[in-house]
C-alpha cells in the first residue's frame, strides 16, 4: 500500500522495504514506520500512539507503511558505546577508546 504517517519521526535507517518493519520493532520507542526509496531505501521509524487509520495514501507506488502491533520488548538503554547490551563494560570498546583494560 502506498502510504505514510504524518510527523512523529523517531529516527531513520537505510534498509530495504522488506526489513523496515523488523527494523522498527527492534528500535526502542518505534511504534510505526514508513519506507520509501530515498537514498537507496530508507525506513522512517516513528513513535507515539497511532492506528492504521492514521495512515494516508500517497502517490508513490513504491512507498509502504505499517504499525507495530506488539511492542512488549524489554529494553536495556545503552547510553554510551563503551557498554554492551546488558549494561556492562564492553572490554573491546573500552580498550579501544581509552587504551586500557577498563576500570
Amino acid at each position: 500500500m502506498s502510504c505514510d504517517f504524518r510527523g512523529n519521526d523517531l529516527s531513520n535507517a537505510r534498509t530495504s522495504g522488506e526489513l523496515c518493519s523488523k527494523k522498527c520493532s527492534e528500535t526502542q520507542g518505534c511504534t510505526h514506520f514508513a519506507w520509501n526509496q530515498y537514498n537507496g531505501g530508507t525506513c522512517w521509524m516513528k513513535s507515539g500512539a497511532v492506528s492504521k487509520n492514521d495512515a494516508f495514501s500517497t502517490n508513490d507506488p513504491n512507498m509502504a507503511c505499517g504499525v507495530i502491533e506488539n511492542s512488549n520488548s524489554e529494553w536495556v538503554r545503552v547510553w554510551e558505546d563503551n557498554f554492551d547490551w546488558n549494561g556492562g563494560i564492553d572490554p573491546n570498546r573500552w580498550e579501544f577508546d581509552v587504551g586500557g583494560g577498563g576500570w
